[in-house]
């Protein structure tokens, strides 16, 4: 009985079914990075809670009484969260599973980034619009036509480096637009032809009021992505704005990437973007590269295996949820452990793997995601 995590969701999902019918009962599991990939996670139970009411931990109580008693010891509800525990031999299985799950299944898109408002503005508007580029390109890369504004400007045939250039002027330029202007924007939209609509501000553009009264169709629609505060601010930089206007196309990008690493606000220099070091996520990659093309076969820890095999799942996410910080915490922490096996060979491992395969690996996973736009330059 209960084979795969296919088999598992499904017993949740029938106990949610029958506890509150009217609910959605549609379950997903997904790697946990504060675990190390020992375990995985649901939010089904936070969805639930803010539905009802009610808390998590009474919600997790009725989902248990309803499952058989072999699987409910294995979920453990933590920060609201329901958690499942796997073992190594499942985690390929789960790879497996996860890939099907998040195959697209959309064919077009709409992103809509808010202008920069009394809010967002300078630093941080550069970073939230930075987020929102690179799940554009994510988007595009897996064959999903996507539309891409600032605010009502249309600038899905411009290359990210030069949508942030636009950007940058409308800051300098001091043009700013309410929330609320921003959220009439959105749903004068919410009615065309697009399978999803992301919209990136640092903050909520909806009253609680407004999504209730959307119909149930426009609603599902629409994926809001507010970054945490403490990436946006505060963003105190030692770097004038005025100066990006001298950064070249190649210069830009990564910056945009560089501005997608997992820091709070306060601890990024837009100057490590063209710095040879570890926080420039370009620099690194290539780097990593030519020491693997130096090196033998290659020793990788037991600690690097999991996330490897999460890698496609994370991709998939940041395109398609918008959760681009995520999964570039992921590729840091892949390639920091490379390098760091390569420091020290001798270390605990458990894995042998050709130095080619791996190089390939990384190529093919991560390579796209920090390469030049291809989208035409301007």
């Amino acid at each position: 009985m209960f084979k795969d995590f296919k088999e598992i969701e499904s017993a949740i999902g029938e106990a949610i079914q029958k506890l509150w019918p009217e609910q959605p009962s549609k379950v997903d599991f997904r790697p946990m990075l504060s675990r190390g990939f020992d375990q995985v996670c649901s939010e089904c139970c936070i969805r639930l809670a803010e539905a009802l009411h009610q808390s998590p931990v009474q919600i997790v109580k009725l989902i248990l009484a309803e499952l058989p008693e072999q699987v409910a010891a294995k979920l453990k509800l933590e920060n609201g969260f329901l958690n499942l525990s796997i073992s190594n031999d499942q985690m390929l299985d789960l790879k497996v599973k996860i890939t099907e799950i998040l195959s697209p299944e959309i064919s077009s898109a709409l992103i809509v980034i808010a202008a920069p408002d009394p809010s967002c503005f300078g630093w941080s508007y550069i970073r939230l619009v930075s987020l929102a580029l690179v799940q554009r390109d994510l988007l595009v890369q897996l064959g999903i036509a996507t539309k891409l504004q600032i605010f009502d400007q249309d600038y899905s045939a411009l290359s990210s480096a030069v949508v942030l250039q636009r950007a940058l002027e409308l800051v300098l330029e001091d043009k700013r637009v309410l929330k609320a202007d921003l959220a009439l924007q959105v749903l004068s939209r919410s009615g065309e032809n697009y399978d999803q609509i992301y919209v990136w501000a640092d903050g909520p553009i909806f009253s609680s009021e407004e999504l209730h009264h959307l119909p149930e169709k426009q609603r599902a629609k629409i994926v809001l992505r507010y970054p945490n505060h403490r990436l946006l601010y505060p963003h105190d930089m030692m770097l004038d704005l005025k100066e990006l206007r001298l950064w070249d196309t190649a210069q830009l990008k990564s910056l945009i990437l560089t501005l997608s690493l997992p820091l709070p606000g306060y601890e990024i220099d837009p100057r490590m973007a063209i710095l040879a070091e570890s926080f420039n996520p370009v620099w690194l990659f290539e780097s990593t590269l030519q020491r693997l093309e130096r090196s033998g076969r290659v020793t990788l820890p037991r600690s690097l295996v999991a996330p490897l095999r999460f890698l496609p799942h994370f991709v998939a996410l940041a395109a398609l949820k918008g959760e681009v910080v995520e999964l570039f915490s992921i590729i840091i922490e892949v390639l920091r452990a490379i390098n760091q096996q390569l420091n020290n060979p001798n270390g605990l491992s458990s894995m042998q793997t050709d130095q080619g395969g791996l190089s390939r690996f990384l190529n093919d996973s991560i390579g796209p995601i920090l390469a030049t736009s291809t989208l035409p330059k301007g």
